[in-house]
């Protein structure tokens, strides 16, 4: 479980880079990185979720 909320993590800092230069960018962000960025946030959310329901056991 250790190593899926490190990947959780790590997956949620790329998310939150890509946001931020997504922001900076504007128009000019590639279409396909935005497949990245959601793909790395739903695996955060996941190992989070999956955290929360391990520590309250």
């Amino acid at each position: 479980m250790k190593k899926f909320a490190l990947i959780g993590a790590f997956c949620g800092i790329l998310g939150g880079i890509g946001l931020i230069a997504a922001a900076i960018l504007d128009d000019q962000f590639p279409k396909p990185l935005w497949a990245v960025i959601a793909v790395c946030t739903l695996t955060a959310g996941i190992a989070n979720i999956c955290a929360y329901l391990k520590s309250r056991r």
